[in-house]
């Protein structure tokens, strides 16, 4: 199967979404959060970990950079930009943050070792471009070294591509063959770098014809 270039495009920021979480905490480094089942817990405490959090893309209402997408905000270069975003989302009691595009090949070890606010759990025949398992692979080595990588997200509210298919169908065998490819490279590398769960974003939106339905009823 092929896709066109909007669908490669759509597939490509699906690989930039990592999902971080933050605690306010005494102690620099904090235990990674582990899977079990389909939750979440604390590896050291044995606590069950619940998120309650936001995504976070701080691009500005005006001026140059306003209509820039696809901008790794995270960098410690912007750190001006997202110190202060991080004390008041600290304040609002958010644990968890989810990133949208990051560049693998610059620092971020500011932004996820931040002080007193951890940023924690901060294929024949391819469907998909060389270049977009290539960056998944870079993303996956760049952040899975931080003890507060979450997880990472490799499809982006799918379902909703409804242009290409009802509920994203024709997209799916692609993003379900980019998410095993994936998961295979990060198991490969598990004697070198922590494994952090890798799955998909779907959103929870009620299709048209539910919505008409419910406002009929």
């Amino acid at each position: 199967m092929t896709f066109d270039s909007r669908v490669r495009g759509l597939c490509a920021l699906a690989v930039l979404c990592t999902a971080v979480s933050m605690v306010p905490t005494a102690d620099a480094w904090l235990a990674p959060i582990v899977t079990k089942g389909n939750k979440l817990f604390d590896s050291k405490t044995g606590v069950e970990f619940r998120m309650k959090g936001m995504a976070y893309y701080p691009r500005p209402n005006d001026g140059r950079m306003a209509t820039v997408g696809n901008y790794d905000w995270a960098a410690d270069k912007h750190e001006d930009v997202w110190q202060p975003h991080l004390e008041v989302l600290k304040d609002l009691g958010v644990n968890t943050i989810r990133l949208y595009p990051i560049d693998p090949g610059t620092s971020h070890d500011k932004f996820m070792c931040v002080k007193n606010c951890s940023v924690l759990d901060y294929l024949p025949p391819k469907c998909y471009p060389e270049d977009l398992f290539t960056r998944a692979q870079m993303v996956y080595n760049a952040f899975a070294m931080y003890d507060n990588t979450l997880g990472f997200s490799l499809g982006n509210e799918n379902n909703l591509q409804t242009e290409n298919g009802a509920d994203g169908t024709a997209t799916a065998p692609c993003v379900k063959a980019f998410l095993r490819d994936t998961r295979s490279y990060a198991a490969s590398c598990s004697g070198s770098v922590r494994q952090v769960p890798i799955g998909l974003d779907i959103a929870d939106i009620p299709t048209p014809w539910a919505l008409v339905s419910t406002k009929a009823a």
